[in-house]
């Protein structure tokens, strides 16, 4: 079963200050969820959080995608894009 996905406003906005080829890393993050059935590993309540790490130069960037799964509709609804950055410097 293929889904769609759609982005709620709050996490546009979000998703819209990401640099542009991480933004494309996570469009790619997407559009694998909606190929494979997403699981939930994370489970809160009737939404999933969906994680993923790329490396850039010095930087650890970590993206994590809280996402509502509607199965009657077959679409991932991305409600937050949350992003986390530890440089060289942040390590002990």
């Amino acid at each position: 079963m293929t889904y769609s996905y759609e982005f709620t406003e709050p996490a546009l906005k979000q998703f819209q200050q990401l640099e542009p080829w991480l933004a494309e890393e996570t469009l790619d993050e997407l559009e694998t969820l909606a190929v494979v059935s997403p699981t939930a590993h994370r489970r809160l309540t009737n939404r999933f959080v969906h994680d993923f790490v790329r490396i850039r130069g010095a930087s650890t960037l970590y993206v994590f995608l809280t996402i509502v799964r509607d199965r009657a509709n077959q679409k991932l609804r991305v409600m937050d894009v949350g992003t986390y950055v530890r440089g060289v410097s942040d390590e002990p």
